[in-house]
């Protein structure tokens, strides 16, 4: 496992500035500073303790063998608030029925083509919305390079949960961001593009694509939370 060092923060691009939360931010500018000129880090890598405000509700997810994609790991908190123990669950299981497609091909966008994913969802517990959440998805690589795990966080949005009610059955998706920090876009589902530069923002359905939102700069590869 590998902790970085140093206060200084890297720029904000288009879609770090999407992130509302504490916890998705610190998760994404620790997998950002970690990642370096790759792609993605290695799950290796990853020391949770180097995010002591988002550990509670960082997940970890793996993509297995029957191209089931499950998690592998979550924190104390989104375990609270699913009232159960998440390890070894379905990702489907978590989303409602209409919202499961759309973020199965969130997921296979983040490990296919090493994307940043952000969404806005909508938590519901016994038929009614409980608060609004957001959640940043990055992926990870294996120790042969594949990128077959995610690494997330999953905390209140802009209207926290009401008291009382800081419970899920299913999330509901009500928009998805996609952005690629290394600039780099292998033959993504959306259209082939050789590069991608500049700040464009294409919408695709409920998917805003972000081509080259976050280019890297040189102080991320030492900089971290």
């Amino acid at each position: 496992m590998r902790r970085l060092q140093g206060a200084a923060l890297p720029h904000r691009g288009t879609i770090e500035r999407a992130m509302k939360t504490i916890a998705t931010q610190d998760l994404y500018a620790y997998w950002n500073a970690l990642r370096g000129p790759r792609r993605a880090p290695r799950r290796g890598e990853i020391d949770p303790l180097a995010m002591p405000r988002a550990l509670p509700e960082i997940f970890l997810l793996e993509l297995q063998d029957s191209a089931c994609i499950a998690v592998r790991l979550a924190g104390t908190r989104l375990c609270d608030l699913f009232g159960r123990e998440l390890r070894g669950s379905s990702v489907s299981a978590l989303w409602a029925p209409q919202s499961r497609a759309e973020v199965d091909q969130v997921l296979r966008e983040v490990m296919d083509e090493a994307a940043v994913a952000v969404i806005a969802a909508e938590a519901r517990w016994d038929g009614r919305s409980t608060g609004t959440y957001e959640l940043v998805m990055a992926p990870l690589a294996d120790d042969g390079g594949r990128c077959r795990y995610v690494i997330g966080a999953l905390s209140p949005g802009e209207a926290p949960p009401l008291r009382g009610l800081e419970r899920i059955d299913v999330l509901e998706v009500h928009n998805a961001r996609l952005s690629w920090p290394s600039g780099l876009r292998e033959g993504a589902r959306f259209g082939r593009r050789p590069a991608l530069t500049g700040s464009d923002v294409r919408q695709i359905g409920r998917f805003m694509v972000y081509d080259g939102g976050l280019a890297l700069a040189a102080s991320e590869t030492s900089t971290s939370h």
